[in-house]
């Protein structure tokens, strides 16, 4: 197609979603504005006439041939009246303006894509610019047109109880507790929270060296050999290496010291086969992903986690740990940057349905307390955290006491039970892991 051609292919779509919006219903009405804006248009007159009769929709107006006239020409005086009353005579149906809404979605992202190329087509020639910079703006370019195209429609009340029933409620009925959930393998944390449920962020914290990164390590290796839930762990703490030494120890009960001192020759290298063989088995038949990029940001987890979901189906994801976590943008204060790096993740999991787990570094400042067990307000840097996770699961340790005591607690549960107190469980530190006392 030339490209005069296709011009003309967008600019009919636009006329004839505009002529239809004269007579459209207003719940189809709140779905065009809902997927639209007046960037949306290839053509400035018609960007004018959205802009005016989304004024009168939004002032609870009717639009009407003259009342949108007039809205059109306060935006624009020189806009041709004989155009817009040509506009108005158009309008005998509105059958299929949703449909024409997300032709012109359509042709909106496919511009803003040609658009973002050809800006990165110079950005990669400017050899004064860094390449991860280059990189970090497409990233972050693609996932807010990402965002931005989408549209969800909301429910009327009717419809939401009709699929409660016939879904949720049925499928709960007949097949017993829901095990759609990732399971975290032990036991009081599952039984309170009945699984992390897709669409949520769980917030993993402890304070430094209570074993919180074990602890995430460990709900993924459940998630993905026990649940055969596909999972994606991106590390900015450990190396791949000391990612896998990890899972080899905790996976096969192997004492840490035995891989980390290899040379000495005391590995029971039949066991260490085994383990890893179980592990490979466990991602071919599920799925585990490891990125261990140090100075990765917040836009490029996204990018990453919606390559794997669309590619793998991903039901998991665990970021270690989030304070390590690279803002976008600007932002004044460090609360802020942190702020903006929880609310993504909390969007990151909604809009790709997915489990996030994040692990959270605690302030050092409850270590001057007499009690020094973790609290929602020793949250680190930012509030927000709290408020954007569904769950928030606290692990401590008394590090002063090298014994195998551990504790955790459900402080929060969106919608679900809290830990009335701290529950004991044990510390396998030799293997990297927790389990039930």
């Amino acid at each position: 197609m030339q490209p005069n051609d296709k011009a003309e292919q967008q600019a009919a779509a636009e006329r004839s979603l505009l002529s239809q919006m004269y007579v459209a219903a207003a719940e189809d009405l709140m779905q065009v504005f809902g997927m639209l804006t007046r960037e949306s248009f290839s053509v400035r007159e018609h960007s004018t006439l959205f802009q005016a009769m989304q004024s009168l929709y939004e002032s609870g107006q009717a639009l009407g041939d003259y009342a949108v006239q007039e809205a059109a020409e306060r935006l624009s005086p020189a806009i041709s009246r004989s155009w817009l009353a040509e506009m108005g005579m158009l309008s005998m149906t509105a059958a299929n303006v949703v449909h024409y809404a997300k032709i012109v979605q359509a042709h909106s992202v496919r511009r803003m894509l040609r658009s973002l190329a050809h800006q990165l087509g110079l950005a990669a020639d400017d050899d004064s610019q860094p390449v991860d910079a280059v990189i970090e703006k497409g990233v972050a370019s693609l996932i807010e047109i990402g965002i931005n195209s989408g549209w969800k429609q909301p429910l009327d009340l009717i419809e939401s109880q009709r699929r409660f029933f016939a879904d949720t409620l049925e499928t709960r009925t007949n097949n017993g507790p829901d095990v759609s959930g990732v399971r975290t393998g032990l036991r009081h944390v599952d039984e309170l929270t009945e699984g992390l449920k897709p669409g949520t962020l769980t917030v993993l914290a402890a304070g430094t060296g209570a074993g919180k990164s074990a602890l995430a390590l460990s709900l993924l290796i459940h998630a993905v050999e026990k649940q055969k839930f596909p999972g994606f762990i991106a590390t900015l703490e450990m190396t791949n290496a000391q990612l896998i030494e990890r899972m080899l120890s905790m996976r096969g009960r192997i004492p840490a010291h035995m891989l980390a001192r290899s040379w000495e020759k005391k590995l029971d290298y039949n066991r260490l086969a085994a383990t890893a063989e179980a592990l490979s088995k466990a991602h071919r038949e599920a799925g585990i992903w490891i990125d261990d990029s140090a100075n990765t940001n917040i836009d490029q987890i996204y990018a990453k986690a919606r390559m794997l979901r669309m590619r793998y189906g991903i039901r998991l994801l665990v970021v270690d740990y989030l304070q390590l976590v690279d803002p976008t943008g600007k932002h004044q204060t460090r609360e802020r940057e942190v702020a903006s790096i929880s609310r993504k993740l909390k969007l990151m999991a909604m809009n790709l349905d997915i489990v996030v787990v994040a692990v959270s570094q605690l302030s050092r400042s409850m270590h001057n307390r007499k009690d020094s067990k973790p609290e929602l307000a020793d949250l680190r840097e930012s509030g927000a955290i709290e408020q954007d996770a569904d769950v928030v699961l606290f692990v401590h340790r008394d590090l002063a006491n090298a014994n195998n005591e551990a504790e955790v607690k459900v402080a929060k549960n969106r919608g679900g039970k809290l830990s009335p107190d701290w529950e004991p469980i044990a510390w396998r530190g030799q293997f990297y892991t927790f389990e039930d006392v």
